[in-house]
């Protein structure tokens, strides 16, 4: 990238910056004549250019960003048009009270998201913290956030403490784009004030990140300032008067290009485990893969002469960029798949397919279409991924496919005692990085070595882009490793830290990332085995696998939007995808102090169990085996998993502020701690899919997905919170004082403390549901050979059939024995005989849960236990080698 691109893409970058210093309440720093040159709508400019002068240094960059509004030379046309064309992505609302800019709050992009013209959603407003602040009060939206105006002073007082630490006269763009995407990104671009009815809906932070890479993508195809004030002309008539009609000729001329990358073989090169070490060696291939997908990314836009901004989203092994209109993106896409192939055996490649974007595809509606058409392209190559290399390579293409690919040692190849080294090698540096990401503080890039790496090395791969990668301690040091390009702190970032500990040389880049890399330690700080994470779980010594993704996910993408759809929306939406499942998921598991599902009503749990928060409960039973962009997996003891998934189901309805776009659906199996790694990857992801398949009726609507599959049964989310509340009606009166208030314990202190039902009670429902299940059984065999009755007809039928008054009359004996839990039976005997709110077809579930909480032992197979049960009666199917 040319010095000329550079600096034109960082006035743009920080071209509002004077929004969020004029919005503190400081005095103004500039005096009247300025005012008077720049009038009252564009004095943020003025601040603007004064804070470059001060952090940077005057010349070109201040000129340039203090003069956006108000362009005189090519340079200022360029931004000037970036910004009108980034400022596309605003929409107005006549109902908007307006005011000082520093009271508007950010509004929710998630509340922004419409799949159904039917649902209505109620804009939600985002508090004004730094981006990582991930606790209840500061993440998640609210109907009104009333106190900005008094959090701009701090805010800004921690953005000029950390740009002051970090060399800011020559720090690289990346340190200003991650001090912007920390200060910046809850602070509104555009608000309600008296000059327009703007929705805040657009964080500063990315605003000015599309900004800059839109006047990177014309700096690097040095656009004339003819042709870019004819863009600037025509763009503006058409934005602020609807009745304009396009020039055809003007709008159709291509700015610049929308490309869409894709990592392909991911699952295969994920789950392709070795024995030993398969979780450890899990959570180093997903990050390695994510490391990767963002190499890749950041290698397609060095090549075609743009900075790191111009990477509008990247998760999930895909990624898209804005590049210029001349950039030479097929020969980049030659070059780097066969770099990945080469390196990974053929196990992964990279397509790359992209979409030329015109003036008018950057008007309100159409972006979408663009960023549509640019990932059908790459999904049409990602179909023949190898075509391409094999017209010029063809004996190596096909070669790879019949060689030993050394990737690990259970994939299949040849047997010769070199190879099989080899492939160990593999194995083992992956297994020494899994070990190392619980406890990494900070990922170090470097230029490349010259000392010999091991054939397992990620950095073969990443020296081949020209750097490479290293963990560090938060104890550690910088000696012995190459020169540092980039310190990037994990789960935090205080670049002071990393400034006066480490004692970097030379134009070292500040970052920060958020990764979800939580794992239950034992005492001595290391990382706890499967079994012994079992052992710490209530009753049966068994750990839990969850595995959940976000429901229609590609359509929130491609048409929830709508209108509003633009890049900085989309980059906004995948950010906040990421913000939820790398940072509150992870600030949730590792809390010192977790909340008790039973305290939130929006999970439907009854108030009967009131045990007290769950200090640690998540944070020593639950491990991170990966969670990015929109899905996670996670291990633990099986009741703070069941526990977990439930409120953090709840946690994401609640992010999404009840939104109904949104909704999470997983899958959570049990498993004995030996089972290996690749197989309960498999049953919990059959357990996510059987609960994206669960149809059903809601309010005489069709209703899918949004559900969980708790023991091989799916729940919809309106389903769940009654069988929920069996579940503690069933532990209120088998187990009272396990569950009893500090309250009510205390008044057993002179008392006799109540004595539990016995377990005949739940041995008794659980025959009552044997009953259900074979009568219903017999209906549907009944149904089929007549050719005649539907699943509800069924359902209808079964709830007066024989289990019924085996209920009725099996329980009548314990009601009169209860010893004060009369009511609580009844309850229970209620809860199971309502026809509106009926549990009687997945009654397992409650009863299948209390009775592995009241477990001390292995538990026996019961009617409708999870399949995964049944293979847990079989240990020897796994050896010890396998364990974790």
């Amino acid at each position: 990238m040319n010095t000329r691109v550079h600096d034109i893409a960082m006035a743009a970058l920080l071209h509002d910056i004077g929004k969020f210093w004029s919005r503190t309440g400081e005095p103004k720093p500039y005096d009247e004549q300025n005012k008077a040159d720049f009038g009252d709508t564009y004095l943020h400019a003025l601040w603007s250019g004064t804070f470059i002068e001060k952090f940077i240094g005057g010349g070109d960059i201040a000129r340039w960003a203090r003069n956006h509004h108000k362009p005189s030379s090519r340079e200022e046309l360029l931004i000037s048009l970036a910004d009108h064309l980034a400022s596309g992505e605003r929409y107005t609302a006549d109902d908007l009270e307006t005011g000082r800019a520093q009271d508007a709050a950010l509004v929710h992009i998630l509340t922004s998201v419409c799949l159904k013209k039917e649902d209505k959603v109620k804009p939600g407003d985002l508090p004004l913290v730094h981006h990582g602040a991930f606790s209840e009060n500061t993440f998640m939206p609210r109907e009104s956030f009333e106190e900005s105006a008094r959090c701009y002073p701090d805010l800004w007082a921690g953005f000029v403490k950390a740009a002051e630490d970090v060399r800011p006269e020559s720090a690289p763009m990346e340190t200003w784009l991650a001090l912007l995407r920390r200060f910046a990104s809850r602070i509104p671009a555009a608000t309600p004030t008296r000059v327009g009815a703007n929705v805040p809906d657009i964080s500063l932070y990315e605003h000015s990140r599309v900004t800059a890479a839109i006047a990177a993508c014309l700096a690097a195809d040095e656009r004339d300032e003819k042709e870019v004030r004819e863009w600037r002309t025509n763009f503006d008539r058409a934005s602020f008067n609807s009745g304009a009609i396009p020039d055809k000729e003007v709008f159709g001329k291509t700015l610049c290009r929308l490309v869409c990358g894709d990592l392909s073989g991911i699952q295969e090169f994920l789950y392709a485990l070795p024995r030993k070490g398969a979780a450890k060696t899990l959570r180093a291939r997903s990050f390695a893969l994510q490391l990767v997908a963002s190499a890749c990314a950041e290698y397609v836009c060095a090549r075609a002469g743009v900075p790191p901004c111009n990477i509008i989203y990247s998760g999930g092994g895909r990624f898209y960029l804005l590049l210029p209109e001349h950039s030479a993106t097929a020969d980049i896409a030659r070059t780097l798949d066969a770099l990945v192939q080469d390196h990974f055996g053929g196990a992964l490649a990279v397509v790359i397919g992209d979409e030329p974007l015109c003036l008018g595809d950057f008007l309100p509606g159409n972006f979408s279409k663009a960023w549509r058409k640019a990932g059908d392209r790459c999904s049409e190559k990602k179909t023949r991924k190898f075509s391409e290399r094999a017209r010029t390579d063809y004996e190596k293409v096909f070669g790879l496919m019949d060689a030993f690919v050394p990737v690990v040692s259970s994939a299949p190849g040849d047997d010769s005692e070199a190879e099989q080294a080899n492939v160990a090698a593999q194995d083992t540096a992956f297994l020494e990085w899994g070990s190392m990401l619980t406890r990494a503080h900070w990922l170090v890039k470097t230029e490349p070595g010259d000392h010999p790496l091991s054939l397992g090395d990620i950095n073969l791969f990443f020296r081949s882009l020209g750097f490479e990668v290293h963990l560090v301690f938060a104890d550690g040091v910088l000696s012995g490793l190459p020169q540092v390009i980039e310190l990037c702190e994990l789960n935090g970032y205080t670049p002071y830290d990393a400034m006066y500990q480490l004692k970097p040389r030379g134009n070292v880049a500040f970052t920060y990332r958020f990764m979800a890399n939580h794992w239950p330690k034992n005492p001595g700080g290391d990382n706890l085995t499967f079994g012994e994470i079992a052992e710490r779980a209530t009753g049966a010594k068994k750990i839990a696998v969850f595995r959940a993704d976000v429901d229609n996910l590609g359509q929130v993408f491609t048409r929830g939007l709508g209108k509003r759809a633009t890049a900085g929306r989309v980059a906004m939406l995948s950010q906040a995808m990421a913000d939820f499942f790398e940072g509150y998921l992870n600030h949730l598991l590792s809390e010192e102090t977790g909340t008790d599902p039973s305290e939130r009503s929006e999970t439907g749990l009854s108030q009967v169990s009131e045990r007290k928060s769950k200090s640690k409960k998540y944070a020593d039973h639950i491990g991170v085996i990966y969670a990015g962009g929109d899905d996670l997996f996670l291990v633990g003891a099986w009741d703070a998993v069941l526990d977990c998934a439930v409120e953090l189901r709840d946690a994401f309805t609640r992010y999404a502020f009840h939104n109904p776009a949104f909704s999470l659906s997983g899958g959570i199996v049990l498993v004995d701690d030996h089972l290996p790694v690749r197989h309960f990857a498999e049953l919990a992801g059959a357990a996510e899919d059987k609960a994206k398949g669960h149809h059903r009726k809601h309010n005489d609507k069709d209703k899918e997905k949004d559900a969980l599959t708790i023991f091989d049964m799916p729940f919809g989310s309106e389903e769940l919170p009654r069988f929920l509340e069996l579940k503690d009606l069933l532990l209120a009166a088998l187990q009272p004082a396990v569950i009893a208030s500090e309250a009510k314990q205390s008044q057993w202190n002179n008392h006799e403390e109540p004595k539990p039902v016995s377990m005949g009670f739940l041995r008794r429902l659980f025959e009552v549901w044997e009953a259900y299940l074979q009568e219903r059984e017999e209906r549907e065999r009944q149904a089929r050979a007549a050719g005649g009755a539907g699943l509800g007809d069924i359902q209808r039928l079964m709830h007066w059939q024989r289990w019924r008054w085996m209920l009725v009359y099996g329980l009548r004996d314990y009601m009169k024995k209860a010893n004060g839990h009369g009511e609580a039976i009844e309850a229970i005997q209620q809860r199971i005989l309502d026809v509106d709110a009926p549990v009687d077809d997945r009654l397992g579930m409650p009863l299948r849960w209390v009775e592995l909480l009241l477990k001390k032992d292995t538990v026996r197979k019961r009617p409708g236990s999870a399949a995964t049960d049944e293979r847990n009666s079989e240990p020897e199917t796994a050896t010890t080698t396998e364990r974790e």
